[in-house]
């Protein structure tokens, strides 16, 4: 029998992940923790953007009510009609292997982001990647082999994982949609290889 999906908001999402923040290796800490080198999840609390790559919703400053909400209740802003539109919710652990609909196992993102994220069991995967692509500029080009081979290796030594020891047939990724990301399938086969 199949789960029922559950509706949870956007505004409810974000106030679970906004005092948040994600540390190189893929751990949640409090924004606030200083001990610990971290990107804060939410850049800006009212101003909805991708959670990965900071696209901003521009059109939400349109709304008559921006301004009252921003003094007020900022989470309202974050259910406006664009930032749902513009901003998926993405499951951090997949549906289609037993992540649930709830404000721990959602993240804001935009389509491109959503699409390229790893659909992983492990969620410090998930959050490695969102890390880096915090960091880093996106790529214009898309899917491409030595991109590919660029994050494999990456992600080898993040993890300390031996490159030559990857087994292609014991990866396992998971499709998201029919799909399976690049990032998926790094993920994937760099999950495969033997500990340093």
């Amino acid at each position: 029998m199949k789960k029922r999906r559950i509706n949870v908001k956007h505004s409810q999402i974000f106030d679970y992940w906004k005092d948040k923040a994600i540390t190189r290796d893929g751990k949640i800490v409090p924004y606030d923790d200083m001990s610990v080198e971290a990107i804060s999840i939410v850049f800006d609390w009212g101003e909805p953007r991708c959670w990965a790559c900071g696209r901003s919703i521009e059109r939400v400053f349109d709304y008559a009510t921006y301004e009252k909400y921003l003094l007020s209740d900022f989470r309202k802003i974050w259910d406006y009609a664009e930032v749902s539109k513009t901003l998926n919710k993405c499951h951090i652990i997949p549906h289609s292997v037993g992540g649930l609909d709830v404000p721990e196992n959602l993240f804001l993102l935009c389509e491109d982001c959503h699409i390229e994220s790893p659909d992983t069991e492990n969620p410090e995967n998930f959050f490695r990647w969102i890390y880096r692509r915090k960091k880093s500029e996106p790529s214009a080009n898309g899917f491409s082999i030595s991109q590919m081979k660029d994050d494999f290796l990456y992600w080898c030594a993040e993890k300390r994982k031996n490159p030559y020891t990857v087994k292609p047939e014991y990866a396992n990724p998971i499709e998201h949609g029919g799909i399976c990301s690049q990032s998926s399938l790094v993920m994937a086969l760099v999950d495969t290889c033997d500990s340093i």
